[in-house]
Parts: C-alpha cells; sequence; structure tokens
C-alpha cells in the first residue's frame, strides 16, 4: 500500500471515530411517554433531598450516607436496620447515596436504586443491593448490569422503564446532589451517620447503641437542621 493510500484510509478512519464520537456525545436521550408513572415515594426524595422512611413526624432525624459496594457499609446496614425497627414511631431515617470513586460499581448500583425508586421500590433494591453484596462484589461492571436487570425482575419492574430510567441524566444528578450535601457535612468515609445534625465520629458497634443514641436524641430540645 503506498503513502497515499494510506494517508487517504487514515482519514476516513478518523473521520469515522470523530463522527461516532459527535454522534454519542449528541445523541438525544430517550425521549416519549413513560411506560410507569414516577413514583410519588421519588418526588418526596427529590423535594427532601434524600430517600425518607419512618414517622413523618420525627423527633429525632437520623441521616445516613452510604455506598452500596462499600464493605463497612454492607457491614453496618443490619445495625442500621434493626435500629430503624426499634425507632421508626420516633425517627425519620434519611439515607443519601455517596459512591465512593475507588469502587468501580458504586454509582452503578446507585443508579439503580434510583431507577427502582421511580418505579417505587427504592428500598427494596437497597435492601437487595446490601444483603447481596458479598454476590456482586467481584463482577465486572458489564456482568454486574446484567445482574442489576435480574434483581429489577426479580422486584417486578418494568424492565425497559428500569433501563431507560438507569441511563437518564437526571438520575445522576440527584445522586450529585446528595454527594454535594455529603461533602459539606464534610464526611471522611462510609457509612456515615448524622444525627440532628451531629456527625458521629464513632459509629455504635451495636444496633441497641444505635438506638439509645437515637432515643437520646428524641428527648432533647428542638431537633438541629438535618445535615
Amino acid at each position: 500500500m503506498n503513502t497515499k493510500v494510506i494517508i487517504i484510509v487514515a482519514a476516513v478512519l478518523c473521520a469515522a471515530l470523530i463522527g461516532g464520537g459527535i454522534y454519542f456525545a449528541v445523541r438525544p436521550q430517550p425521549t416519549g411517554p413513560r411506560q410507569v408513572p414516577i413514583s410519588a415515594s421519588y418526588t418526596d426524595r427529590v423535594k427532601a433531598g434524600g430517600w425518607t422512611r419512618g414517622t413523618t413526624h420525627p423527633q429525632v432525624t437520623v441521616v445516613e450516607y452510604g455506598d452500596f459496594q462499600c464493605p463497612a457499609c454492607y457491614n453496618y446496614f443490619p445495625i442500621v436496620e434493626r435500629s430503624y425497627a426499634d425507632t421508626k414511631d420516633i425517627a425519620q431515617f434519611v439515607f443519601r447515596q455517596y459512591p465512593l470513586q475507588q469502587h468501580n460499581k458504586a454509582m452503578q448500583a446507585a443508579k439503580a436504586a434510583e431507577a427502582a425508586g421511580r418505579q417505587g421500590k427504592f428500598w427494596e433494591m437497597y435492601n437487595l443491593l446490601y444483603t447481596k453484596q458479598p454476590e456482586w462484589a467481584d463482577d465486572t461492571t458489564f456482568s454486574f448490569g446484567s445482574r442489576l436487570s435480574d434483581y429489577a425482575g426479580s422486584l417486578g419492574l418494568n424492565a425497559d422503564q428500569f433501563n431507560a430510567d438507569m441511563n437518564d441524566p437526571s438520575i445522576e444528578d440527584e445522586i450529585s446532589k446528595d454527594v454535594a450535601k455529603g461533602n459539606q457535612v464534610p464526611l471522611t468515609g462510609t457509612p456515615t451517620i448524622v444525627i440532628d445534625g451531629t456527625v458521629l465520629s464513632n459509629l455504635p458497634a451495636t444496633s441497641d447503641a444505635l438506638t439509645a443514641l437515637i432515643r437520646q436524641a428524641a428527648q432533647r430540645a428542638t431537633p438541629s437542621p438535618t445535615q
């Protein structure tokens, strides 16, 4: 192949790559009517700046910043769940996403939870991701994507809508807002627990100890603003 032909071939390839790059950069996001309406719980999540559960008239607010791929979050998950069960009549629990960059599937998992939340199944996906973390921790991002589709199916989610929401930039925007709030705390890692605006520098080792702190906060005067 002579030099002229090589130059022409290279130019064609570059043009194709550039054109492809432009296509992927500007290709429109999926549009059209939703197959499944956005759940009221997701609308509440946007308004509240986090996923909430527990009493709607709380004496105390407990905020957790978590990363679904974080081993420490996995280990602390049952402690939070037991404390929630014990204090949900007096406390409102708020979960905010804080996917760490060193975890290659943390953002993917966060998006899956948000996408499930748009169909009213955030807490169900939250439970699946944490309880099954040992099963997917070593997945590639590709195989994890397939696993997430299976999780969505097991929760009875609309698969097409779930996949569309996973790729919706507005979902990542909500996650970014959570991260920004965490950076203002500031966080030193995950999980981080904030009770009525006070960051726990040392996490209680048991659910009974965490529950005791929550009850103590509920007995005090007007709670400080949620962090």
